[in-house]
């Protein structure tokens, strides 16, 4: 991580320096406000001394309040640390300090940004994705849990996503082979993976989620749900299946009315890839 130190106490700022090289960060020192503004560079963090006589710090941290900017302060009151954090500074650290403190601020801080950072790619993309997936407003509003929704993966995921920003709930993943006990809670769970259960788990699991607010994912019909919801077909759609999806379709929506021999010649492929696919897939076989 690249490091601005910005202190006019030289010892000070080359120690502060020399632990976090050692740490395998990359630091820069500037001895006075005038030689930070001149530079050039972007820093991830910033660590700001705020004992300036005469000189004001607030240029700099709107220079760098793209970076982590951690004020390094002698005392705290509102002129050291509140108007500079509403300013824009991040967080503060009162003089003296452990370096291990002063590290797990900087850390902390760079993880929050990146995940941050990822989260709003994903909503963005989410968002982008369950413009695909038709859904009524009014039919939104009815839906009853447990829910069945019948799809492709893809328009489940969109549909899942478009479900919880409606109801303005949290989403939750959840497996549907974990064996441990479910949580009930205000937020919405999701189970993408209901086909790879046998028919007895998938009964047991339908009963264990009554009175839970759940999605199920599934490519075929199930009963024992308050509600169901079939998402637009494959073929009502633009885009082209690939081979994989469609192999995969073909074999949880046929696989209980054919005997593997007619399935497998029906796909073009030996009954030891049908079952290495269905491994593959995680699809259970029907009985």
């Amino acid at each position: 991580m690249k490091i601005l130190i910005i202190e006019s106490e030289i010892y000070l700022a080359q120690s502060i320096a020399n632990k976090l090289g050692a740490l395998g960060h990359e630091c820069t020192n500037a001895a006075s406000l005038a030689a930070a503004a001149g530079l050039a560079e972007e820093f991830e963090a910033v660590l700001l001394s705020t004992s300036w006589s005469g000189a004001s710090f607030y240029p700099l941290i709107e220079k760098f309040r793209r970076s982590i900017i951690i004020l390094m302060v002698a005392y705290v009151d509102s002129e050291t640390v509140l108007n500079p954090v509403k300013a824009g500074a991040t967080d503060y650290i009162q003089k003296p300090f452990m370096i291990e403190e002063l590290i797990k601020k900087i850390e902390h801080y760079a993880q929050f940004r990146s995940l941050k950072s990822q989260n709003e790619a994903y909503e963005a993309l989410l968002k982008e994705v369950s413009l695909s997936c038709e859904i009524p407003p009014a039919r939104l509003a009815q839906i009853k849990f447990p829910l069945l929704l019948r799809g492709d993966a893809a328009a489940r995921a969109a549909a899942v996503f478009k479900i919880a920003l409606a109801l303005k709930s949290r989403l939750k993943i959840l497996s549907a082979q974990s064996p441990e006990p479910l949580e009930r809670g205000a937020e919405i769970f999701y189970a993408p993976d209901f086909d790879s259960l046998s028919g007895a788990q998938k009964e047991k699991f339908i009963n264990k989620t009554k009175s839970m607010r759940i999605i199920v994912g599934s490519i075929g019909a199930q009963k024992g749900f308050n509600d169901e919801i079939t998402l637009g077909s494959s073929k009502e759609r633009s885009e082209i299946l690939s081979i994989e999806e469609y192999v995969k379709l073909t074999i949880v929506a046929y696989q209980d009315e054919y005997f593997d021999s007619d399935l497998a010649a029906a796909l073009g492929i030996s009954r030891k890839s049908l079952w290495e696919k269905r491994k593959k897939y995680g699809i259970a076989r029907k009985k």
